[in-house]
């Protein structure tokens, strides 16, 4: 009998061992055959989320790059080639943005909410007032001149004002007849035509927690550009859809507007009635993002805020997915890799000229002058070309005179 039981406890023993293996074995197969479903299951949601993100987004291919060898003349400014505003005046020139010739005086809007008078000659600050806020600080942008007011916009409060003899009048906000239905969210630029201020607006209000950058990487038609009556005082959309809009220029046959779509690297023309779009005017290609656009005595002087020249912009890459694009771009990992790769690829601050047909015919470069990697507002006065940044400070300027004689 106890043999008997100790050969059937043997048997159990062996039997439980065999389970045992077998039961592991089965759970390994199962585990196996899971994974390789979910891999399976992998590798066919990642080809259809590429075809997805393909076939419901629009490619937006880049025209090419200038390619510098080709342009006739290229000019890198060092600092016994310019006159740069005095230590006292460039403290308190912080973050030029736009310059206009307003009564004699160059005029600058600044990062601290102030407008500035300089004096062209000597670059010294004239006078200087403060651009009043409302919910928040003043930002001045786009500012314009007709001999006798300022005009501007503050992108802060999202309004266009008027300045004359120390008053400023509040031409354009959200209660001007016209913006019931118009939900501007980042007016940028004007232009002044008769009595007609065009306005830039790179994208309509939308509460949606996207960056400038993730905006200006998804590439994405939601500006627009407004026209505002200034005898009826009513605000109208001129033309919508437009590729985060930013600067605006008045072509020389007073028929059609130059409009900077800065994210397409590219200038556009359009109607000056309809809104129609007339075609693209910049036909070489960009050297960057299109910022300032403001006219010379024989053509127009572009600025940029980041630069695109014979080699790629991280805009170029994705082109066939710009919503591929924005994903990377609002993801907490990728977004800083990006906007630090955005600030290396604006290391070489310039701005270049075109011709009136829209050919590029010189380029400056801010050479050794500039501390900051963005060289966007330009003004041609006379024999001087004033350049400023949005990020830097003072003004600096050179004789126009040096882009005929360098090689």
């Amino acid at each position: 009998s106890s043999g008997i039981n100790a050969e059937y406890g043997d048997l159990i023993n062996n039997n439980s061992r065999i389970s045992f293996v077998a039961m592991s074995l089965y759970s390994k197969l199962r585990s196996l055959a899971r994974g390789t479903m979910k891999r399976n299951l992998i590798y066919f949601l990642i080809p259809l989320l590429a075809f997805l993100l393909v076939k419901h987004t629009t490619s937006t291919l880049l025209p090419p790059p200038a390619n510098l060898s080709t342009i006739p003349h290229t000019l890198h400014l060092t600092t016994n080639l310019v006159d740069t505003t005095s230590s006292d005046t460039t403290d308190r020139v912080l973050g030029a943005e736009s310059l206009v010739l307003h009564r004699g005086l160059v005029v600058t809007g600044t990062l601290d909410g102030y407008l500035v008078g300089l004096d062209p000659d000597s670059l010294h600050v004239q006078w200087r007032v403060e651009c009043p806020g409302q919910q928040h600080k003043c930002r001045v942008l786009g500012l314009r001149s007709d001999g006798v007011s300022l005009y501007g916009v503050d992108v802060g409060n999202g309004r266009v004002f008027r300045y004359s003899e120390g008053v400023f009048e509040w031409l354009v906000d959200r209660d001007t007849p016209g913006m019931e239905n118009i939900t501007p969210g980042f007016m940028n630029d004007l232009v002044l035509y008769r009595d007609v201020i065009f306005i830039t607006d790179s994208y309509k209000l939308l509460e949606d927690g996207r960056t400038m950058l993730q905006r200006f990487y998804s590439q994405k038609a939601e500006g627009m550009v407004l026209k505002y009556n200034v005898t009826t005082g009513i605000v109208s959309v001129l033309k919508d859809n437009v590729v985060l809009p930013n600067g605006i220029e008045l072509h020389r046959s007073n028929k059609s507007l130059l409009v900077a779509e800065g994210s397409m690297f590219r200038i556009i023309e359009i109607d000056i009635n309809t809104g129609e779009t007339l075609g693209v005017f910049s036909q070489s290609g960009t050297l960057g993002a299109v910022d300032n656009i403001r006219a010379s005595k024989t053509g127009y002087w572009i600025g940029v805020s980041t630069g695109r020249s014979n080699t790629r912009h991280f805009s170029d890459a994705f082109s066939w997915s710009p919503t591929l694009r924005s994903i990377l771009t609002s993801h907490p990992i990728t977004a800083p890799i990006l906007a630090s790769l955005t600030r290396k690829l604006a290391e070489e601050p310039r701005v270049y000229h075109v011709t009136q047909q829209g050919d590029i015919d010189h380029v400056v470069f801010g050479g050794e002058v500039c501390s900051v990697p963005v060289l966007s507002e330009v003004l041609e006065v006379g024999e001087w070309v004033f350049v400023g940044s949005p990020f830097g400070r003072g003004v600096v300027r050179f004789r126009s005179e040096l882009m005929y004689s360098v090689p």
